[in-house]
């Protein structure tokens, strides 16, 4: 058995306000430590195993600089679980994205419910800002190792693909280390830019005599962009050819994403699909606003609503260009992208007619 704890509520705030919470450990004699995890609007979950000598918890916001939210609700909960492997085997689990993984809920989602179920995940990723050296950090309960941006020392990089092959060979040069000294039993990739570090890394452990099995999340159909650098794109795709038959578990976002890569790769079976959803420990039957409902449109009038980050990769251009052929039509974007307004309004001038409400 393993006994954890889980702080989980909700939170209402500007899209801009930095809030984190702080889980914070006592015994007698001293403070033994803290879990940490950055709050965004809405629901929110930090599960945690406390140190053995802890006699007290505290639990304690920090509020970065001006904001302005509502704690709505917080419960604490007491967890007894089983160990997801088997009994006396250390489960772990080795998660790989090439972001700063806290804004990425999907990532974070898979890690949870591992972590729910027993298992021990450490965390890998990438920072968003500049920077020379590797930061250890706990991310929503989690161990994280985040290593710097090498695109942020990069300069005057024109060819986005050579970018893309520096990046990639810098990350595999950089967190193989730690990822072998971790020895897990799963390595667990996200996007379409691990795919060439998951299959490095798989085939090292096995080498070494280690037994790992690679599972890898599909969380774009990279064929389908017709948006971005050919160039670049042939280098994406020529990885993702390279490594897919050598993953033992594959997943995806969607079943037409999932259709696309078993008919393009000649796979015997189809990704297994993982919605982008909410979790249904946070689903609440009784919430009554709708997107529909908030934009006052009749549920005769058809409405797209898009979930996500806003930019030129998305095709978003597209759907506003389909809208001034179909004037009964409504788009609804729910992004915290800031660039998001400025986007839309670009395609909207194009002498589209298309009204931005």
């Amino acid at each position: 058995m393993c006994i954890r704890d889980r702080i989980e509520g909700k939170l209402d705030a500007e899209l801009n306000s930095q809030i984190s919470l702080f889980v914070i450990f006592y015994s007698p004699d001293e403070r033994l430590g803290q879990e940490r995890t950055r709050l965004a609007p809405g629901d929110f979950e930090l599960s945690f195993v406390a140190p053995e000598k802890a006699t007290g918890v505290s639990i304690a916001l920090r509020v970065g600089g001006a904001a302005t939210f509502e704690l709505k609700r917080i419960e604490a909960h007491h967890v007894t679980q089983q160990r997801g492997y088997d009994a006396g085997h250390k489960a772990s689990v080795a998660m790989l994205v090439l972001n700063d993984i806290a804004n990425d809920n999907r990532v974070i989602k898979t890690a949870q419910t591992l972590v729910s179920h027993g298992y021990e995940v450490v965390l890998f990723g990438m920072e968003r800002t500049a920077g020379y050296r590797m930061s250890a950090r706990r991310i929503a309960g989690m161990q994280a190792y985040l290593y710097p941006n090498p695109g942020k020392f990069l300069r005057d990089t024109k060819v986005r693909s050579l970018r893309w092959e520096h990046t990639v060979a810098y990350m595999k040069a950089s967190m193989w280390a730690r990822v072998e000294e971790s020895k897990p039993r799963f390595l667990h990739t996200h996007d379409c830019n691990t795919t060439a570090i998951g299959l490095e890394f798989t085939r090292r452990l096995r080498a070494g005599g280690h037994r790992v099995h690679w599972v890898h999340d599909f969380h774009e159909w990279v064929e389908g962009f017709d948006n971005i650098d050919p160039e670049w794109q042939s280098v994406i795709l020529r990885d993702e050819a390279e490594a897919i038959a050598h993953m033992d578990q594959r997943f995806t976002v969607s079943a037409s994403i999932a259709q696309h890569l078993a008919r393009q790769y000649e796979l015997s079976s189809e990704p297994e699909v993982v919605l982008n959803a909410p979790k249904l420990s946070v689903r609440d039957s009784d919430f009554a606003p709708s997107v529909r409902g908030d934009l006052g449109l009749a549920a005769e009038i058809p409405l797209i609503v898009y979930t996500g980050g806003v930019s030129p990769m998305r095709g978003i251009h597209t759907v506003v260009t389909a809208l001034s052929r179909n004037e009964s039509w409504h788009l609804a974007l729910v992004t915290n992208d800031s660039g998001c307004l400025l986007y839309t309004s670009d395609a909207a001038d194009e002498g589209l007619g298309v009204d931005l409400g």
